[in-house]
């Protein structure tokens, strides 16, 4: 039963965010899925750089790239 406690608050997280993102795969408008698909990418690419000691400036110019290319996609 610890396993269960210690885990409940990924469980819930995982289970919203399966249900966020079938809905605005399913349902949402191409640009809104763009939108979403940027806000993604740049919440994982913060979380990619912050995982490193470089600077702000390297992290800015990391998202920066990873937007461009994801727009050019």
């Amino acid at each position: 039963m610890t396993w269960l406690k210690d885990h409940r608050s990924r469980w819930i997280t995982g289970v919203v965010g399966l249900i966020i993102v079938t809905t605005v795969v399913g349902y949402a408008s191409k640009p809104f899925f763009f939108l979403f698909i940027v806000l993604i990418n740049c919440l994982v690419l913060n979380e990619f750089y912050g995982l490193g000691s470089g600077s702000v400036r390297s992290r800015i110019v990391g998202i920066a790239f990873g937007l461009l290319l994801t727009a050019g996609v």
